[in-house]
């Protein structure tokens, strides 16, 4: 059916800025998402709080974000920008986002990222840091703790979810979950077609090491039996739809109680687009309702 015609209208806007960026380096391209997220709306937080947490070589930064009537289970935030774009700064209207939605306080953490840190250094740092968020929740105000993460941070977040104990949830918004291949292209209806070099971006994270291990490819991992209950959202028009609808369907196979957020008519990224369209902001709110419903369970 397509896109709604307000959310069209500002996505065809995105794809347009990004063809037109077409930045050369990566130098250029976090320079170019730097900028982009300087116009995403920061939602207000009763309290917000810096501080450092333990990395896999050493301290990371780090950023607790409260919201207005939190409730005592916290979420440890593991940005996405494929294992390359963006600090703490730069993440932190999306961290907010969340913490909004789901009346979690979030722990936002910068880890090590690629090329300089390739496969396993970033998601060493996101272990060591779910190791110490879940052993001392008081930190944060919590009583349990949990892991969100998207899309490349989807992916550090499914996979340290397999490593640590202890975890009340992971939560995993249009993860990559597959690095042996290409996702298949998939067929837009209304002819938006974004900008793709995943075989680079893979490569800058996955270097020498093997793709099939399943800290680098959850999907393929032999046994999910005992994994934290899981959010598994997706959107209809992100070409890794597919792999994460195949990871929540792995999950609920192996008896892990999980709820798949299927996004009609949106896109990869949305979590940073609630204020811009009605249609991110209700699959925001969705988002936000489901993760509290697997908590109270």
């Amino acid at each position: 059916m397509g896109r709604d015609p307000e959310y069209l209208r500002f996505i065809r806007r995105v794809a347009d800025a990004r063809a037109a960026a077409a930045p050369s380096s990566i130098e250029a391209a976090c320079d170019d998402f730097r900028r982009s997220m300087t116009y995403v709306p920061r939602p207000p937080m009763a309290r917000v709080r810096d501080l450092e947490v333990p990395g896999g070589d050493g301290p990371l930064r780090a950023r607790l974000l409260v919201p207005a009537d939190a409730g005592d289970d916290a979420l440890v935030y593991v940005h996405g920008g494929g294992w390359h774009l963006g600090g703490l700064d730069d993440w932190e209207p999306v961290a907010r986002v969340i913490a909004q939605t789901t009346g979690c306080p979030v722990l936002e953490i910068e880890h090590r990222q690629a090329p300089e840190h390739r496969f396993p250094a970033p998601l060493d740092d996101v272990r060591a840091a779910l190791r110490w968020a879940v052993e001392t929740p008081a930190t944060l105000g919590a009583r349990r703790v949990g892991v969100v993460g998207d899309s490349s941070g989807g992916n550090l977040a499914a996979a340290a979810a397999r490593h640590v104990d202890g975890l009340a949830i992971q939560v995993l918004v249009y993860p990559a979950v597959d690095l042996t291949r290409d996702p298949e292209p998939i067929e837009d209806p209304d002819g938006i077609a974004f900008p793709r070099a995943m075989a680079q971006t893979r490569e800058r994270y996955v270097g020498a090491a093997d793709p099939s291990d399943p800290d680098l490819s959850p999907l393929l991992a032999t046994d999910l039996a005992g994994l934290p209950p899981a959010v598994v959202c997706v959107a209809e028009y992100d070409s890794l739809r597919a792999q994460g609808m195949a990871y929540a369907k792995r999950l609920d196979d192996a008896g892990v109680a999980v709820e798949v957020l299927d996004a009609h008519g949106l896109d990869h990224a949305f979590l940073a687009w609630g204020t811009f369209a009605r249609r991110p902001a209700e699959a925001i709110a969705q988002f936000g309702a489901a993760v509290r419903s697997m908590l109270a369970r």
